[in-house]
């Protein structure tokens, strides 16, 4: 709930039209077990997040620097990292030194349970559509 949360309060200050020095972007991802491999899913389900090893909330800004991490359930530190930068990716943030490409090539089993662009983004990009379309009738 807390990825809803963030983003209901960014797309809030946004619609108020507050001058902001940069935006907010939250995703929650959970690892999942099988058997004796594990998978990381990107904005589980209810029942995916229930059924997770771990789950873990981030927010970053979009200068890149990480603002929020809640975790929950077991991992270790080097798994963490990881999910640190699909994170990042999920959030469309900025890559920090290091390359983020060949740690998503080489975890197949990564996968984003909803494929739709990010709500902020979409919603930002309705509402310009929406209130710049007075200059189409010109």
């Amino acid at each position: 709930m807390i990825p809803a949360l963030i983003h209901a309060a960014m797309l809030a200050l946004i619609s108020a039209a507050l001058p902001l020095k940069a935006t907010v972007s939250s995703t929650l991802i959970a690892v999942m077990q099988t058997d004796k491999a594990s998978e990381v899913v990107v904005e589980p389900s209810a029942v995916e997040a229930a059924r997770s090893r771990s789950i873990h909330v981030f927010a970053f800004t979009s200068f890149g620097d990480l603002i929020l991490c809640e975790s929950e359930g077991r991992f270790t530190p080097q798994e963490w990292e990881k999910l640190v930068m699909i994170a990042r990716q999920a959030c469309s943030v900025p890559e920090r030194p290091g390359d983020l490409d060949a740690v998503m090539g080489e975890h197949s089993n990564v996968h984003r349970a909803d494929d739709t662009p990010l709500l902020i983004r979409s919603v930002v990009n309705a509402d310009t559509a929406s209130a710049l379309g007075w200059k189409s009738e010109i």
